[in-house]
């Protein structure tokens, strides 16, 4: 599905609420840039993949949004952008929520002298947190709301490619500011009670044989080898590739 982003106004134009259970994405403004600054955005949130029927072929279950600033919006140290779409969710099973679990919702930013990207975890959308007296006065953040919101500004990182050159130009402080929201929750209490997440991060491996390190002249790509690391808690057995973090599921 793709996003269509929605004019810079004083006021979001709220999107109809939709039928089924869906993911609302407001991205609203970015700060912290270098005078005289215009940006834009896209994003990409894959749930898997799906078969097509008529061709028989594979493609990314996903929904998309893009936004490009009108020729007469204001440049500066702050571009508003006041978008919002709604994306439907397909029916909601246990690979869904292993990724809304273990996997961030990620905002690519370009217009800077780097690419950036923003990444928010999207673990406060399946277990929902309390509400605060800092929340917003609207109804996703009251109790008795069916679904569930994260917000907030979020650092814009730099992406960079291996051997890069450090840019000074790069705004560190740069931040974006958006909303989340599920229209209904991805599981029921009782459900979300038996859930448990543990998070593994291999930081090295020591004393590995040496057909195993790059060779002079090697990369990554042309490296022979590929590997796998593989362990067990009880009764969950856990397969994760090399270099990639692992989650439990």
């Amino acid at each position: 599905v793709e996003g269509e982003p929605i004019a810079p106004a004083e006021e979001i134009t709220r999107v109809p609420s939709a039928p089924k259970r869906s993911l609302r994405v407001n991205i609203l403004k970015i700060r912290n840039l270098p005078e005289e600054s215009s940006t834009t955005f896209n994003y990409k949130f894959v749930l898997g993949e799906q078969v097509s029927e008529e061709e028989g072929e594979s493609q990314d279950n996903a929904f998309t949004g893009t936004y490009e600033m009108p020729e007469d919006a204001v440049k500066g140290t702050e571009n508003v952008y006041n978008f919002e779409s709604l994306h439907v969710l397909p029916p909601i099973d246990g690979s869904i929520l292993k990724i809304f679990i273990s996997k961030p919702f990620e905002i690519n930013i370009e217009g800077l002298s780097s690419p950036g990207k923003v990444s928010v975890p999207l673990t406060e959308l399946v277990w929902r947190r309390k509400p605060t007296f800092d929340d917003p006065d609207e109804d996703e953040f009251l109790d008795e709301y069916p679904g569930a919101a994260i917000y907030g500004w979020y650092k814009v990182s730099r992406v960079s490619a291996e051997g890069d050159e450090p840019d000074p130009a790069f705004p560190a402080d740069a931040e974006v500011y958006l909303k989340l929201t599920l229209t209904e929750r991805l599981a029921g209490d009782e459900e979300l009670q038996a859930l448990n997440l543990i998070t593994f991060r291999v930081e090295s491996m020591h004393n590995l044989p040496r057909a195993w390190h790059l060779q002079d002249g090697e990369t990554n790509d042309t490296h022979l080898y590929s590997y796998e690391l593989s362990y067990e808690l009880p009764g969950v057995p856990v397969v994760g590739v090399g270099g990639e973090d692992l989650a439990v599921g």
